[in-house]
């Protein structure tokens, strides 16, 4: 449940009542106390595994909140460039949040490699450790929440962490070659303004030793999807800068393009370092 997206909204009362008209989608109602001001939040299961947290500044205006459970890791962090006057501020996303038990290096990934900077870090009195990220480009927080697994747990976060990242390792085979369905989820980070790009991001995901694929757009625009050290998938919309692929796989959501998808799913093509790229007119041996 700490993987979610948060939104900001003005009243909860609204969303507790489509909830409740939904009858399908279960919530846990929260407050969460910082600088002397009490916020309010559900987290609800969008589908299995999926949540989405909804906080206000301010109580429900009909509904009680007389059984909220009071949580000790911060559900926000009090930062004026993205909270702004909460009176005005509805339905806008504040906050992303990942389960993790890689706290240290999940904070090195987004501060040194992709840049950013720790806004807040600490534990709670129940042990649980938790850091916020800030990017450089992106008013949304990065939330990463390191809990214990309980006794007896079956399957645990880290279990699900090493099980993503071994099918990453089996069939990311290169920067221009593999994309499993795990990568499909993912976050994105637009930050077209500015120094930085995904020619200089590269650079440091390579002297980090972190996997990441190439994907070309239309009108000589890029992407690059990295993968953090937690599995979860980092979609890069930069500015191109002077050092991409000279070619490299087209991508759309329909998997619809010009080389047959090449670069997606399996890479059976390979051959030892080389994917062999076909189209109707020429062949490229890419790396």
């Amino acid at each position: 449940m700490d993987n979610s997206v948060g939104i900001k909204t003005s009243d909860l009362s609204k969303y507790i009542d489509l909830l409740d008209a939904s009858g399908k989608y279960p919530y846990l109602e929260m407050q969460y106390k910082e600088q002397g001001t009490t916020y309010y939040s559900l987290l609800a299961q969008a589908c299995d595994a999926y949540f989405v947290e909804i906080l206000s500044e301010s109580a429900p205006s009909r509904h009680s909140t007389a059984h909220y459970i009071e949580v000790e890791e911060p559900r926000i962090h009090i930062d004026e460039e993205i909270w702004g006057d909460q009176s005005s501020s509805t339905n806008s996303v504040f906050k992303v949040s990942r389960a993790t038990t890689k706290l240290d290096e999940m904070v090195s990934f987004y501060t040194e490699t992709i840049g950013g900077s720790v806004t807040k870090r600490g534990n709670t009195k129940s042990g649980v450790e938790y850091a916020i990220v800030k990017l450089d480009h992106a008013t949304a927080q990065l939330h990463f929440i390191k809990r214990d697994a309980p006794k007896g747990a079956q399957f645990t976060v880290g279990d699900f962490e090493d099980t993503i990242n071994t099918i990453h390792d089996r069939y990311v085979k290169s920067v221009n070659c593999g994309f499993d369905q795990h990568a499909d989820h993912h976050w994105a980070y637009d930050a077209m303004q500015g120094s930085l790009t995904l020619s200089s991001v590269s650079k440091k995901l390579e002297e980090g030793g972190y996997k990441y694929r190439w994907f070309a757009l239309p009108q000589n625009n890029h992407q690059i999807y990295a993968f953090d050290p937690s599995g979860w998938t980092f979609q890069l919309d930069l500015s191109p800068g002077n050092d991409v692929p000279s070619v490299a796989a087209t991508y759309s959501a329909a998997c619809k393009s010009d080389d047959g998808c090449y670069g997606q799913g399996l890479c059976d093509e390979a051959y030892g370092n080389h994917f062999v790229y076909n189209t109707k007119t020429w062949e490229y041996f890419l790396q």
